[in-house]
């Protein structure tokens, strides 16, 4: 497994007026439980995204959802998610049904009204079988799993400066071995600002 760490600093002043949390969609305020429902349809000319022989197909998408936003306590904020997206593509040679998933959870916490502590992970199961690679002509399945982990402390050091405090874990877990042993792998990245 490769691994990559960054560590990117920088010096910002900012006003010392932090928000407690972040916003909450217009449509999910002062709800707990919240429904999703999208729908698509469109026309990709280029399915395998290959360099010779293209095959294009209609692609109908749907993604239902579901939310959950509480409030623990008057400091600690609280939210999860789940999506499914589901495509059928018309034209598709084998699968023509594809299904990905994403789960969200996030925790915020304020120590006073110029410290919080906002954690946050994100799961997607991105499937993709018999997709190409650019100019290679072998189907090559490209599902994915990726798992997202941020972390980011904010406080105020004085009336003019701020100081922000982040890491970010992304671990990338490719289904088919030959890409498994190319692209796995997990990056770090630490962040002050």
């Amino acid at each position: 497994m490769k691994r990559t760490l960054g560590l990117l600093t920088s010096l910002t002043i900012t006003s010392a007026a932090l928000a407690v949390y972040a916003p909450i969609p217009e449509q999910e305020q002062g709800k707990a439980f919240s429904f999703r429902l999208g729908a698509s349809v469109y026309h990709d000319s280029n399915i395998f995204g290959s360099a010779t022989g293209e095959i294009g197909s209609m692609i109908y998408n749907v993604t239902p959802a579901i939310l959950f936003n509480s409030s623990v306590t008057d400091q600690t904020f609280l939210s999860a998610g789940y999506e499914l997206s589901l495509d059928h593509f018309e034209d598709r040679p084998g699968s023509k049904d594809l299904a990905s998933h994403r789960l969200d959870a996030r925790l915020a916490h304020s120590f006073s009204q110029i410290s919080n502590l906002d954690l946050s992970d994100v799961y997607s199961i991105s499937r993709n079988p018999e997709s190409l690679l650019n100019g290679v002509p072998v189907n090559v399945d490209q599902s994915l799993d990726l798992n997202e982990f941020d972390a980011r402390y904010t406080t105020s050091v004085n009336e003019k400066l701020g100081l922000v405090v982040k890491y970010r874990n992304q671990n990338f877990d490719y289904t088919n071995d030959t890409l498994g042993n190319e692209l796995n792998r997990m990056e770090q990245l630490a962040g002050l600002e």
